[in-house]
């Protein structure tokens, strides 16, 4: 069962929750985390007037507690990513409220899946073309 995580797009979050559930344990546990911390920020938000970042900065240790797992740098930079492109919270004005760090954190792990997916490219039959 997919969560009913607030997106911008209901159909994008689905066909990419849709794959995440399906796939490997690692891509479920990635899921889980993503929608519990938007659960957790979205709470923040609602109940105690919170800005999105901060609200994001503040639930990331609670849910990581919740999970049972501190997740290493480059998982919470990937579903940052995620929650900046999905997250009915995020897009520009999130990402306008990111540090420095946490911005050059996203544009990198950004960067490697653009480089991932022209290498899957090009092994491609068709050569990427």
């Amino acid at each position: 069962m997919l969560s009913p995580l607030r997106t911008y797009s209901q159909s994008d979050w689905h066909a990419l929750a849709s794959d995440l559930q399906s796939g490997s344990e690692e891509g479920k546990s990635f899921l889980d985390f993503i929608v519990g911390w938007c659960d957790r920020a979205e709470e923040k938000i609602l109940r105690v007037n919170l800005s999105p970042i901060s609200a994001l900065r503040s639930a990331l240790t609670e849910t990581e507690e919740f999970l049972g797992s501190r997740k290493n740098i480059l998982i919470v930079g990937q579903a940052l990513a995620v929650i900046t492109m999905h997250w009915y919270y995020g897009g520009q004005d999130l990402t306008d409220g990111l540090t420095e760090v946490e911005l050059r954190l996203v544009q990198d792990v950004l960067a490697v899946k653009i480089a991932q997916l022209e290498a899957l490219a090009e092994q491609s039959p068709t050569g990427g073309e």
